[in-house]
């Protein structure tokens, strides 16, 4: 009989740990989004931006957020100009942030998005 007892248990079913994959791919989308965004304080107030956009229109799950369409857009737009008096500028970049948002989800959902092609020097 050989001895088995340097072999870890391999976890199975509900007590298993995820892999670090896995892990990954529990990421909330929008997260990523977040993350890639270069500056913190573009990071800061692309947050706060798409925050106001879900509270304005109490949407509570990222699932809600991906639901809505350019009506819902339209209705936030016209709620900062005229209930909030918000400046033109501050639109701007509330509607900059939510469209770089649904941008990104849209890649994210192509099998044709758009790819970053590494650059070979051709001169030899």
């Amino acid at each position: 009989m050989t001895d088995d007892t340097t072999t870890l248990p391999t976890l199975t079913g509900p007590d298993r740990l995820p892999t670090p994959l896995e892990r990954l791919a529990e990421i909330p989308e929008e997260q990523i989004w977040l993350d890639k965004q270069k500056s913190k304080r573009t990071r800061r107030a692309y947050r706060l931006d798409v925050q106001h956009f879900m509270r304005t229109l109490s949407i509570t799950t990222p699932a809600e957020l991906r639901q809505a369409d350019h009506k819902a857009v339209i209705a936030w737009e016209r709620f900062m100009r005229e209930t909030e008096g918000a400046a033109a500028s501050t639109i701007r970049r509330r509607l900059a942030a939510l469209s770089s948002l649904d941008k990104h989800l849209k890649d994210r959902r192509s099998p044709f998005r758009r790819r970053r092609r590494a650059r070979f020097s051709t001169r030899r």
